[in-house]
């Protein structure tokens, strides 16, 4: 059943989902920054150890390089000003810019003073980490209810999937689904079908942009991330294009609808008409979007929705995607 409807209320967010929401994302944010605790634990170890005196350490950020991590750190060098300076050339930044501020470190004492420092910016590094799992966790919802479709029409057999960062397909059966999404699923293959995660799409855009869900028609079993490529630049292989929000917080609900909005258009106008189905899944959806998001289906701009936060309308959906 193609998954349209006609009343705002049906795919609004309510309260107690978000609540919800909050609650999950709140249990997985404590996971991530487990790592860096322990980080900054052993790098508080590190400087105690070595001791407040400053050309000391220094001196030990010549050989060690957790002492040059946690500098780097303190200083809050990303790994892209890392890249654009050099290795050699940020190390003599280093000695040069804690020279220059030495009276800055002082206070409370050095060993505290970097610590702070170096604790701030990674909760900074964190921030990024959460933002991009905000998006990793949509994507495994909904590749659950994907793969639940393919075990109860297919059995798995004569699926394939393309995981990210490997080249060639390999075949579902037998495969530890949950460590299969948390590595990243790029697409999966089923009869005469390939459903396509975050690739680029080479027509839309002035040089091609990244969309989130694309199913390929595909005369034909294939078998690389190659031959995904080549699909992908053949505007009669498209059957349904996607935007994928996982963000729960109705305060950013809107702007991430926007977004979403603004990125289908652009692919519906990438095409003559007979332009592939457009579909929204979202994970706030709040009252004013539902009924715009209403409105887009009444006029044929989008043809079908679903709310993560409701299961049974991921599930009709993927039900419908698959049956495509």
């Amino acid at each position: 059943m193609q998954p349209i409807y006609h009343r705002p209320s049906e795919i609004t967010t309510t309260p107690a989902e978000t609540a919800e929401g909050f609650r999950q994302q709140s249990i997985r944010q404590f996971t991530l920054a487990s790592p860096f605790v322990s980080r900054i634990i052993e790098a508080q170890r590190k400087l105690a150890h070595i001791g407040p005196d400053l050309e000391n350490l220094l001196q030990a950020a010549e050989s060690d390089q957790e002492i040059i991590e946690i500098l780097i750190g303190a200083l809050g060098l990303t790994e892209k000003a890392r890249n654009a300076i050099g290795s050699e050339e940020t190390k003599k930044f280093l000695r040069k810019h804690i020279l220059e501020r030495k009276q800055d470190f002082l206070e409370p004492d050095i060993i505290n003073n970097i610590l702070y420092r170096y604790a701030l910016n990674s909760g900074d590094q964190l921030g990024g980490v959460k933002r991009n799992d905000t998006g990793k966790q949509a994507e495994i919802k909904f590749g659950e209810y994907l793969l639940k479709r393919m075990q109860t029409k297919y059995k798995n057999l004569g699926v394939c999937y393309l995981q990210r960062k490997i080249n060639n397909f390999m075949t579902l059966l037998g495969t530890d689904t949950s460590i299969l999404l948390e590595s990243g699923l790029s697409a999966l293959q089923w009869p005469c079908r390939i459903l396509a995660f975050n690739m680029k799409c080479p027509f839309v855009g002035s040089s091609g942009n990244y969309v989130d869900i694309i199913l390929l028609r595909t005369p034909r079993i294939i078998s690389s991330r190659t031959d995904v490529s080549a699909l992908l630049r053949e505007k009669e292989n498209y059957i349904l294009c996607g935007e994928l929000k996982g963000g729960i917080d109705p305060a950013g609900a809107d702007e991430h609808w926007k977004t979403a909005r603004s990125a289908l258009d652009r692919i519906a106008g990438s095409f003559s008409t007979p332009a592939p189905g457009l579909v929204f899944i979202g994970a706030a959806i709040e009252e004013s979007m539902a009924q715009e998001i209403i409105q887009r289906m009444k006029e044929e701009k989008l043809a079908g929705v679903a709310n993560l936060c409701k299961p049974q309308q991921v599930e009709r959906l993927v039900n419908w995607l698959v049956d495509l």
